[in-house]
C-alpha cells in the first residue's frame, strides 16, 4: 500500500468515527459528561500519518514490532511476515481519534484498577504502543487500559489511557484495537478451498499407510476410497470431512521457510480440484508442532492458474503451524474412515 493511499484511507476512517459520533451527540437529549477540553491525546497524529516507519506493541507477555518495507508492513519477530495493512490502519486512526474526556487518578497504587500501570509492574494488565517516524522520534506512544462500559458518553466508546513518564491517568474518547499476539496482526488464513471443488484427495503419512479419496465427477454424491480393505466399506460421513482439509485452512504461527532440516518429516498431502487446481503439503513435525509446506500450481491458461498464482504469492518462502485438528486431517488413518461394524 502506498503511503498516500494509507494516509487517504486512515483520514476517511478518522472521520467517519467523528462524524458518527457528533450525529450521536447532535440528535440525543442527554447531555454529554463534562470534560477536560476535550483535546485530541495525539494532536497532530492524523497529520503525519505517512511519517509513521514503525509500530511497537509491548505488554507483559512480550513485544512485537511491525516496520514499513517499501509499500507494505511486515512482523519483525515472524521474519517480516506481511502486516494486514486494514489492522495496522485501523490502529493508527484509533490513536488519532482519541480525546481526553476527564481526568482520573494519578496515584500508581490504583493504576491496576484501569489497567493504566507500567507494563514492567506485577501482574500488568496495560498494553503500551508506540509508533515512531523514520528519525526514531515518537509520534505516539501511549499505555493503553481497560474500555469504559459504565460511564455514558451517548453511545461512544471509552476507554482509559496514560502517556508513560506521566503519573496522570485519563478516561478517554474512542477505541483502540490493540490485539497482543503477533500472528493477530496478519491475515491468518493459509488456503482456503471449498469441499465441493476436490476432484482427488492423496495422502502419504509418515508411518502410515497412504490412501486416496476421489470422486469422478463433481455431480456424484460420495468419494470413494482406496486402497479399500477386503470385506470393509468406507464411512460417506468422514469422507466428506475429509475432504474439507484444505478448507479454511489457519496458521497459528508463521516463520521463514529455512532450517526445516531440523523438522522430522511428518508426511506429504496433495489436492488436486475440477478446476485445476494442484496443492501440495509437506508437513513437518517441528518445535513440538505440525508445520506446513504448501505449493499450488495449475496449468497455463486454465481456470484455476489465477488462483495458484494468488496461493503461491501468499505461501511461497513460508512454513505454517497448524492447529492440531488440522494437522490430524492432513495425517489420516485409512481405518478411521471406514464404516464401524454394526452392534
Amino acid at each position: 500500500m502506498k503511503p498516500t493511499t494509507f494516509l487517504v484511507l486512515l483520514a476517511a476512517t478518522a472521520v467517519s468515527v467523528v462524524a458518527a459520533g457528533y450525529a450521536v451527540l447532535s440528535e440525543s437529549r442527554i447531555q454529554p459528561p463534562k470534560v477536560a477540553g476535550g483535546a485530541p491525546v495525539f494532536g497532530s497524529l492524523l497529520a503525519h500519518a505517512n511519517d509513521v516507519q514503525s509500530v511497537t506493541i509491548a505488554s507483559a507477555g512480550g513485544k512485537f514490532t511491525i516496520v514499513q518495507k517499501g509499500a507494505a508492513w511486515a512482523l519483525v519477530e515472524k521474519d517480516d511476515y506481511p502486516v494486514a495493512a486494514d489492522k495496522l490502519r485501523k490502529l493508527v486512526a484509533g490513536l488519532a481519534d482519541l480525546r481526553l474526556l476527564e481526568a482520573k487518578t494519578n496515584q500508581p497504587d490504583r493504576y491496576g484498577r484501569l489497567e493504566v500501570e507500567d507494563i514492567t509492574a506485577k501482574d500488568a494488565k496495560s498494553k503500551r504502543v508506540t509508533l515512531l517516524g523514520a528519525d526514531g522520534k515518537a509520534l505516539a506512544d501511549i499505555i493503553v487500559g481497560k474500555q469504559n462500559y459504565t460511564t455514558d458518553l451517548n453511545g461512544l466508546h471509552g476507554i482509559y489511557v496514560r502517556k508513560p513518564g506521566n503519573a496522570q491517568a485519563w478516561l478517554a474518547q474512542g477505541s483502540v484495537e490493540l490485539p497482543t499476539a503477533a500472528v493477530d496482526w496478519i491475515n491468518r488464513t493459509v488456503v482456503d478451498v471449498a469441499a465441493d471443488k476436490i476432484q482427488r484427495l492423496q495422502f502419504a503419512p509418515t508411518g502410515a499407510p497412504a490412501l486416496t479419496v476421489s470422486k469422478a465427477d463433481k455431480a456424484a454424491v460420495d468419494f470413494t476410497l482406496a486402497p479399500l480393505p477386503e470385506g470393509k466399506s468406507a464411512d460417506p460421513d468422514a469422507l466428506k470431512r475429509l475432504t474439507e482439509v484444505f478448507t479454511a485452512v489457519d496458521l497459528d504461527d508463521v516463520r521463514a521457510d529455512k532450517d526445516a532440516d531440523k523438522g522430522v518429516k511428518a508426511g506429504v498431502a496433495e489436492a488436486a480440484t475440477f478446476d485445476g487446481l494442484t496443492l501440495r503439503a509437506e508437513l513437518l513435525a517441528m518445535d513440538g508442532g505440525t508445520w506446513l509446506r504448501l505449493t499450488a500450481s495449475a496449468a497455463q491458461g486454465s481456470a484455476a492458474a489465477d488462483e495458484a498464482k494468488t496461493i503461491s504469492d501468499r505461501v511461497s518462502g513460508w512454513l505454517f503451524k497448524l492447529p492440531q485438528f488440522k494437522a490430524a486431517l492432513l495425517q489420516p488413518k485409512i481405518e478411521d474412515y471406514l464404516k464401524k461394524p454394526e452392534g
